[in-house]
Formats: C-alpha cells, sequence, structure tokens
C-alpha cells in the first residue's frame, strides 16, 4: 500500500510533537522534502512484497472440549518431516508465542488471533530435522504477561495434578501437557520465569538457558534482552537432548553474540557430581513477606542431598539479588512500552529478521481489542508509559547498567547455583496457588517412576553444566 502524502496538518502535528515552530513555508517546504523520502518508502514495500510466500499448508483444528480438559491445547496438529534423528517419532508441543508456518498463532491475547505465519521459527524447523513430530500449540497467558494460568483469551489452563490449582505461566499450557503426558518434550519462553515456574508447578523440567544459547527467530517478543526459549520435558536427560537439538546460532537473532560451540548436553548426566562446586545463595532464604518457610525446607532439604552425593556446596553472598528484581521490573516495565507497544513487538533498530505481517498484525488487533489486554499488562503499559513520557529511554538505560552488579559476584566460583524461587511461591503440588476461575478437581495423571525430589537436583545440577 503506497505511502500516503504528509498534509499540511500532518506536518504541523509532527512538529508540535518535537516542540519544534514552524511557520506556513516552512510547511510547504517540509512537504516537498518528505515527499521525495516517501518515494523510498514505497520501493522498499513493494521489493518486499515480491519476495513474499504464501504459508503452508498444514492441517490443523481447535480440540473440542471434551479433547481438551486441561484447556492447554490452542490447535492441535500433525507436523513431521523426517522419521530419522535424535528427537525420532517424540510428540512435541510448541508454545503459542512460536511460529509454526501454517498454523494459527495467538499468543494467548486477541490482538494477535487469526495470525498465519509464513515461516517456522528456527527452533521449530530444528525439532522437525531432528525428527520430532510437532502435535500442537500449546496455551500460554495473554501476550505472556502472567505467571498463572488464567489470562489466556481462551481460558484457564488446569493443573493436570489438581485441576482447581494454577498450572503457572506464561508457558502454562506446554507443562501442562508434558506432566499430563499428551506430550513427550515441549518449548518454552521465559523473559520472567516463564518457563521455569510452570514446570516447577506442574513438577516437570523447565530449563531456561543461558540468554542467546537458543536463538528466538520467529518467536513473540517481549524485551530483546529479556527473550529465552527453552525445553520442558519430563526428565534431565530429555532436556539435555532438546537443548542439544535447539542450541546454536542462527545467523538471524542478535540476542547470539557469542554462542559456544556445539555440544552434546548429555555427556556428562551419568558423570556423578562428586567435586562439583555447588554456590547456596544466602539472601535467596527467609526474605520476609516473600519467602514460604515450606519451600525454602524442601530446597535445602534437596541442598543437603546434592552434599550428600559428595557435591561441595557452600554458601555465596550476592548482596544486590535483593534489589535485582527492581532492576528487572524496570526493563521489563519501559521495554514493553518501546518494544511490544509503540514498536509493535519487535521495535527496530537492531540487525536480525523481523516478521512484518506479524507487526501489523498485532498494530491492528491491539487497537481493535484495546479494551481487553488483562490486568497485568496494564499495569506495566501505564507507568511504562508515563515514565518514558517522563524521563525517556535514560531510567531503562541506568538499570541496564546497573544489571551486571546483581549477578558478577557470583561467576567464576561455582559451577552451579541453588536459591529458592521465593517469588515463584511453590515447586510442589500442594502449594500451587489456587485458580480465582472455573475448574475442579480432576483426576491426577499416572505417576511416573523416577523420583520427583532427584528430578529437581538432576535439573539444578544441569544448570550449572550448562552455563546457566
Amino acid at each position: 500500500m503506497p505511502v500516503a502524502p504528509l498534509s499540511d496538518d500532518d506536518v504541523t502535528r509532527i512538529a508540535a510533537s518535537y516542540g519544534l515552530p514552524v511557520t506556513s513555508q516552512d510547511i510547504a517546504s517540509f512537504r516537498v522534502l518528505a515527499g521525495a523520502l516517501l518515494t523510498s518508502y514505497d520501493e522498499v514495500e513493494r521489493r518486499y512484497a515480491e519476495g513474499l510466500t504464501e504459508p503452508p499448508s498444514r492441517a490443523w483444528e481447535r480440540p473440542a472440549d471434551a479433547d481438551n480438559p486441561l484447556g492447554a491445547w490452542y490447535v492441535t496438529t500433525r507436523i513431521q518431516t523426517r522419521d530419522d534423528g535424535p528427537l525420532a517419532g517424540l510428540r512435541i508441543a510448541v508454545k503459542d508465542n512460536i511460529e509454526v508456518a501454517g498454523v494459527p498463532m495467538m499468543n494467548g491475547s486477541a490482538a494477535v488471533e487469526g495470525f498465519i505465519p509464513r515461516h517456522d521459527a528456527t527452533v521449530v524447523t530444528r525439532l522437525l530435522d531432528a525428527g520430532g513430530v510437532i502435535t500442537g500449540k500449546a496455551v500460554c497467558e495473554d501476550l505472556c504477561f502472567s505467571g498463572g494460568s488464567h489470562t489466556s483469551a481462551t481460558g484457564p489452563v488446569r493443573n493436570p495434578w489438581d485441576n482447581s490449582r494454577s498450572a503457572g505461566g506464561s508457558s502454562s499450557g506446554s507443562a501442562a501437557l508434558v506432566a499430563a503426558g499428551h506430550a513427550d518434550l515441549a518449548l518454552g519462553g521465559d523473559q520472567g520465569g516463564s518457563i521455569r515456574i510452570p514446570a516447577a508447578f506442574c513438577g516437570v523440567v523447565g530449563h531456561k538457558p543461558t540468554h542467546g544459547l537458543v536463538p528466538y527467530t520467529g518467536a513473540f517478543p517481549i524485551e530483546v534482552t529479556l527473550d529465552h526459549l527453552g525445553p520442558i520435558t519430563r526428565t534431565v536427560r530429555d532436556a539435555a537432548l532438546m537443548l542439544g537439538v535447539l542450541a546454536g546460532p542462527d545467523g538471524f537473532d542478535p540476542r547470539q553474540r557469542a554462542c559456544p560451540p556445539d555440544r552434546d548436553y548429555r555427556t556428562d548426566l551419568d558423570a556423578g557430581i562428586v567435586g562439583l562446586r555447588v554456590g547456596v545463595l544466602k539472601e535467596g532464604f527467609g526474605f520476609p513477606g516473600l519467602s514460604q518457610p515450606g519451600v525454602d525446607k524442601a530446597v535445602r532439604s534437596a541442598i543437603s542431598a546434592l552434599a550428600t552425593a559428595g557435591a561441595d556446596v557452600g554458601e555465596v553472598s550476592v548482596p544486590w539479588h535483593n534489589d535485582a528484581m527492581h532492576v528487572w521490573t524496570v526493563i521489563a516495565t519501559d521495554g514493553v512500552v518501546t518494544q511490544m507497544i509503540d514498536g509493535d513487538g519487535f521495535g527496530m533498530n537492531w540487525a536480525g529478521r523481523y516478521d512484518p505481517e506479524l507487526m501489523e498484525h498485532y498494530r491492528r488487533g491491539r487497537r481493535k481489542h484495546a479494551d481487553q489486554p488483562r490486568a497485568r499488562a496494564r499495569c506495566r503499559l501505564r507507568p511504562g508509559a508515563r515514565n518514558s513520557r517522563r524521563a525517556g529511554p535514560a531510567d531503562a538505560a541506568n538499570h541496564r547498567n546497573a544489571d551486571p552488579g546483581a549477578r558478577r559476584p557470583a561467576r567464576g566460583e561455582h559451577r552451579a547455583l541453588v536459591r529458592d524461587d521465593r517469588q515463584h511461591g511453590a515447586v510442589r503440588r500442594d502449594r500451587a496457588s489456587r485458580y480465582h476461575g472455573p475448574g475442579g478437581p480432576g483426576r491426577r495423571p499416572p505417576r511416573r517412576t523416577h523420583d520427583r525430589r532427584a528430578a529437581v537436583r538432576r535439573r539444578r545440577v544441569l544448570a550449572g553444566r550448562t552455563g546457566v
């Protein structure tokens, strides 16, 4: 669509927004200059349109309520491109903020509903190339803005162990489907706990990889320095297997500044942990008003088990830890306004692959459904917008510069770091927060044979060995 020429009113309004005085003579001059610039916009748009391809034809369906008792599937499908490879035949659920070409994407929000991607995300291509079978899109929270499982526009996702309780979020459907045995593996996304929270609530393994290790290309962003994709699985071994498939640069993601060489993350799983240095974060326990004594006790019990198994356990102190949430809050809040709202999800001025069709679809949908964003997203939007207009990006820059202070003291001293995720409430099922919406007691999925507490311990060891 050609760019409309500037009117006198356009020039006057734009000048006023920047505090620039203009005369009628200025306006006439600016319109001539702007007209020459806008010709380039038309040409770029024409060339881009010439290269567009249609989405592939892939069968999918929205499951009936009877076939979706947890509310965890957005759509189901069956996509397989090869029958061999490390993931051969394994059923994979993809969080619905990640693009699967030809299959609807909603990102939990009415503002995105109806979008059909033209291309697979890099991680989807890699899973298919490894023999995996994409069996559907897993429900996520509205624009991924909740650690609960009740904000998606499709309705709540129920915890498979107790349908009256939260599955955690924002990768709510991914964790619930793996825990219930409806998927063997799942993709999750994480900006502030969105892999780890639902994994903890549902009793599965959730791994947030080092920033940039797994390419984010083809996933709906929140803030480029916070965005992560990673595996949600039943076992640590499966998480290591899946990470090996997902990890590595793709040449399109600016988050991937320096990736380590390819490796098999399963290599050390059977090596034991004798001599592994494990740091116990002093500030991660007993936080007034946030820590739950039962969770503190359970985590310390797991720490004791690590020591018994031969790990070299020692306490470390990171005084910044108790203030780090303030740093994250400013980065996320201002980032949401500049990237997700003003920047239509992707923002600009970074080298990588954008999705202009998704950006335009979301821009239109956000305006059409402006009255529907969930309370959590609105809570971020309002103060972020106010602050950006008051101080500009300086506050976010200030807090980004403060960020290393929260991490640097603990680096290089230990291979693994253990803390109590006190923000996230509960690791155990009996502490998962209850719904404020529909849902009643349900049957629990079959118990797995492996020791659940041992799985938690192995998950933390894996985090240390993969550089998290």
